[in-house]
């Protein structure tokens, strides 16, 4: 299996901040810090756009089934509403989960079992990060893929090589999505990316 980036203990104190919709650590600037959570290997985003939220989980499910494999994290941003958790539902199907998946706002993470073992993780009801390492966060990233709601406010902190999505409201049930590839692994996966995303590129999109 291959090594995944330990999450930066040094920081895990740093108290969460701002608006639910963009919570953000209150820590050191990231060139004061580790690297731990940037990567020198990120790529070009690349954007779909869906018009359903069964659209967005059918998009998901394609990533899943296709590209996930044990020891990835997928960082999942947006504001409330926008289908961060539809997303989760979607790759879950795609890893072969056949229980239902819900939000785990309350549990902060919740576990399934499938072809790939799931952690769905949802950091929005945190005050700090230390909060997350106690429950256990840095051995979810060992045999499993690992799926973070609100990650964006965890960012710095977490391991470089991952998968970032940003899902924006674009119109009356569309969505805008935005995946960025960090790191070696998902460099090399770049490509397959961009083939499993086609039929749902996004106008305008060079």
């Amino acid at each position: 299996m291959q090594a995944v980036t330990r999450y930066h203990l040094l920081s895990l104190g740093c108290p969460l901040q701002g608006a639910a919709s963009d919570r953000r650590l209150r820590c050191p600037s990231p060139s004061s810090t580790s690297s731990a959570g940037r990567s020198a290997d990120a790529l070009e985003p690349v954007k779909a756009l869906t018009h359903s939220v069964d659209e967005t989980r059918a998009l998901a499910e394609d990533i899943g089934r296709a590209l996930l494999r044990p020891g990835d994290l997928v960082v999942l941003s947006g504001e409330l509403g926008s289908g961060k958790t539809a997303f989760a539902q979607g790759v879950a199907r795609g890893l072969g989960v056949t229980e239902p998946v819900v939000s785990p706002s309350f549990t902060i993470v919740r576990e399934y079992e499938g072809r790939v073992r799931i952690a769905h993780v949802d950091v929005f009801r945190l005050d700090r990060l230390q909060e997350l390492h106690d429950l256990g966060f840095d051995e979810l990233l060992d045999d499993r893929v690992t799926l973070v709601e609100w990650g964006d406010a965890a960012s710095p902190l977490l391991p470089a090589d991952r998968l970032e999505v940003r899902i924006t409201p674009a119109g009356e049930g569309e969505r805008e999505i935005q995946l960025s590839t960090h790191g070696e692994s998902w460099q090399a996966r770049s490509r397959r990316l961009g083939e499993v995303l086609a039929p749902f590129s996004s106008p305008g999109k060079s």
